[in-house]
């Protein structure tokens, strides 16, 4: 599949898991060997098990994506949501 295919699946998973979307980021990291590496940040907001939930249907169904960093942050003790930035990187074969 294109890369523009696997970003359409991975925004429908986190759309269908409830979560908040802010402007993700992505950009080709690298291309050698004939694999391009897509480095994305995602930004997003939504309660922990929404978040959880996302990050483990993304994983399962885009296998060529992989999480490397992940931040969680809450406004304070009480509040629900909390406000998380993905790391992630996309791996495709160069066309």
């Amino acid at each position: 599949e294109r890369i523009d295919d696997w970003l359409a699946k991975l925004y429908g998973i986190a759309t269908a898991r409830g979560l908040q979307l802010q402007q993700a980021d992505y950009r080709l990291a690298d291309s050698r060997y004939g694999i391009e590496r897509y480095q994305i940040t995602l930004p997003v907001s939504g309660s922990y098990a929404e978040v959880r939930g996302f990050l483990n249907t993304a994983l399962a169904e885009i296998p060529v994506l992989s999480l490397d960093h992940a931040s969680f942050r809450r406004k304070s003790a009480s509040e629900a949501r909390i406000d998380t930035e993905l790391s992630m990187t996309l791996y495709a074969r160069r066309p």
